[in-house]
């Protein structure tokens, strides 16, 4: 996982440079944990939607299915649902 440590601290947008530098520093440290085993960067803010981060997910990663009763998809980002979002699903 990398975290966004730059300045304003809790922001969803960076700079395309950050961006690629960012990318850069988490695939270097993946290529390594991987040792050449596929792997994915999940870019998705699932619960934590006010600061960047993103992780190196194994290929054919998905959400855990436990969780998934707990978050919705809204505007690219995962926030926490309330019991009221949950009843409309259903």
């Amino acid at each position: 996982m990398i975290v966004w440590r730059g300045n304003p601290k809790h922001t969803m947008e960076i700079s395309k440079k950050d961006y690629e530098e960012m990318e850069k520093a988490l695939r270097k440290v993946a290529d390594e944990q991987f040792e050449g085993q596929k792997y994915k960067i999940d870019k998705v803010q699932r619960e934590i939607p006010d600061h960047l981060h993103w992780h190196a997910r194994p290929e054919g990663w998905v959400f855990p299915e436990h969780r998934k009763n707990i978050a919705e998809v809204k505007g690219g980002l995962v926030w926490p649902l309330n019991s009221e979002v949950l009843a409309k699903k259903s």
